[in-house]
């Protein structure tokens, strides 16, 4: 359980709307976790504005029953909503135990998509979701919010400085999750994770992508991989494995279901076919192999 926080400074959105759930104890949350359907009344019993796809619903359970999780999915399906379902129903479980703190983070790696990060979250309503601008602080933000939404730097600035620390955090998402590699901020949080934070409690982690990749960077190599199928699911698989033990994450979720398969077809129509290009087979890469025999020769 995340313990209280001590800072005093509260920041918010006022304009955001009240909660319209009055009684969290009455919400049946087994029905959330584990039933493919829900009902318009059980929506409304949510306060969820829009209904969720089949495939989502899928996902939202799937994370549930395998905690830590990489959630898998195209882009354009709705990996933020499907967090965003996660978030409010991780938060309505400690309201039914009769708990109100709640804290989580969305971390962005881009800034640019913060608001509309922030909106897609709120649309699921009764969640007071801000987010860390570039002249804030995050713990300036962590008593009168729900969901923060920041860069994973303001966070681990914030980590690192002791300003906040993971036992006061019940969730955290990381968006575009596949750049958890390196040196990268996201990786740098997981080290406070596993090193610096020994603390009993440790926040659940829920990572989102549409491509877990390789690491590969040098072109020659990247189209190697491409053509070699065997070497290709091989690296693959190896980073899946990888990037799950870097974010501590249990498994690895998709849509399995046949009939969610179906209507995440028809819905989100998968990437048109990837053509491979050989860059040496055209003019400028022949210029290009002629410079790099010339420097050959000159070295």
């Amino acid at each position: 359980m995340a313990s209280s926080l001590t800072k005093t400074t509260n920041v918010t959105d006022f304009n955001l709307p009240i909660e319209k759930i009055k009684d969290y104890t009455k919400i049946d949350l087994e029905i959330f976790s584990k039933s493919p359907a829900w009902s318009d009344e059980y929506l409304s019993e949510l306060n969820l504005p829009r209904r969720p796809f089949d495939f989502q619903i899928e996902l939202v359970q799937s994370v549930i029953q395998s905690g830590n999780s990489i959630i898998s999915l195209r882009t354009g399906a709705g990996k933020t909503y499907i967090a965003a379902l996660l978030i409010k129903y991780y938060y309505m479980k400690k309201r039914k135990e009769n708990q109100n703190e709640f804290l989580s983070f969305f971390f962005i790696p881009h800034r640019s998509i913060r608001d509309q990060q922030v909106k897609a979250i709120r649309d699921v309503g009764d969640l007071r979701v801000i987010a860390c601008d570039d002249d804030s602080y995050v713990y300036e933000f962590i008593h009168f919010n729900h969901v923060i939404v920041c860069t994973p730097q303001k966070f681990l600035n914030s980590l690192i400085e002791k300003t906040i620390h993971l036992n006061h955090i019940d969730l955290i998402i990381f968006d575009e999750c596949h750049n958890c590699i390196g040196n990268h901020p996201y990786s740098k949080i997981m080290e406070q994770y596993f090193i610096y934070h020994q603390s009993g409690y440790k926040p659940k982690i829920i990572g989102l992508t549409a491509s877990c990749g390789t690491k590969l960077t040098n072109p020659a190599a990247i189209i190697e991989e491409l053509r070699d199928e065997k070497k290709r699911k091989y690296n693959a698989l190896h980073k899946l494995y990888e990037l799950s033990a870097t974010l501590n994450c249990n498994d690895v979720v998709s849509v399995n279901r046949a009939e969610n398969l179906d209507e995440l077809n028809k819905k989100i129509p998968k990437p048109t076919e990837d053509k491979i290009l050989d860059f040496f087979s055209e003019p400028f890469g022949q210029y290009r192999k002629q410079l790099e025999e010339k420097f050959r020769d000159i070295l």
